[in-house]
């Protein structure tokens, strides 16, 4: 009850930042249940802030930004946002994490790069609908993968990535990143991020804590369906961050799309 109170005394004064909320979600969300704040109450902090809050709906367009309560939200809603984006092109939420996010002023996917690493990991565990919607392989997928005979790397399918037993966490890059997947001015060339692509769809993970076996098993076996579309879910994350930042980032987003192509190509 405690925590109830601290959130519903906080969510008033939170549009006094309404412009870095909307830098985070933009300008139309989608939002389903309650907790820790009421559904409606949350609503109305959105739309203080200058935020068009929707319902989350199972037509037209997917919405960009979904943000989902503890409770009452719907399973067969999360399967479908699933359904139709495959965690492509939208960006879900808790409700903590949109705190999260105007607390530190940068939004939680930027920081990830958009991957799941242990900060994600942390805000989805716990979160039903999260787990749900990040964790949970849908009925209808696929458990292994025809890859094409006329691929032109090797992968290496002995290789095996451990955690770090000394820290207890996987690499702050990630599983790609940890295999030395480089793009941009100071990355890799293209045959040798595509060899390097190629090995991470058959790279043994291996949890060497308790708190990592979460973080693999949305990377899925080997080889599997689940493996090469969670390859594609976060080099499409990569560059649509990049072209949320200031810079020219413009050969590594090409070096992206590129490797999207070939995943697509080769093994889809």
């Amino acid at each position: 009850m405690e925590t109830e109170l601290l959130w519903e005394s906080l969510l008033p004064l939170l549009p006094h930042n309404r412009t870095v909320c909307r830098g985070i979600l933009g300008h139309r969300v989608a939002t389903q249940g309650s907790g820790p704040c009421e559904e409606g109450e949350f609503d109305e902090f959105l739309d203080a802030c200058g935020i068009g809050v929707h319902v989350l709906s199972n037509d037209g367009t997917p919405p960009a930004v979904v943000i989902f309560g503890r409770e009452e939200w719907q399973e067969a809603d999360v399967d479908a946002l699933w359904a139709r984006t495959e965690g492509e092109g939208v960006r879900v939420y808790s409700q903590e994490m949109v705190l999260a996010s105007m607390a530190i002023g940068v939004d939680l996917y930027e920081i990830s790069n958009g991957e799941i690493t242990d900060l994600m990991h942390n805000f989805i565990i716990g979160h039903a609908a999260l787990e749900r919607f990040f964790y949970v392989e849908p009925d209808s997928a696929v458990n292994t993968v025809n890859f094409p005979d006329t691929v032109s790397v090797a992968p290496k399918s002995d290789r095996k990535l451990v955690v770090n037993l000394d820290t207890g966490h996987w690499p702050s890059s990630g599983v790609l990143g940890a295999l030395g997947y480089r793009v941009g001015r100071n990355g890799l060339p293209q045959s040798e991020r595509r060899t390097i692509l190629a090995e991470v769809l058959t790279v043994e993970l291996v949890a060497g804590s308790p708190a990592a076996n979460e973080y693999i098993k949305q990377w899925g076996e080997p080889d599997s369906v689940r493996r090469l579309q969670k390859m594609i879910n976060s080099i499409a994350a990569f560059a649509r961050n990049a072209r949320r930042r200031t810079g020219d980032f413009s050969e590594a987003i090409a070096d992206w799309e590129s490797d999207l192509q070939w995943l697509r190509s080769s093994y889809g």
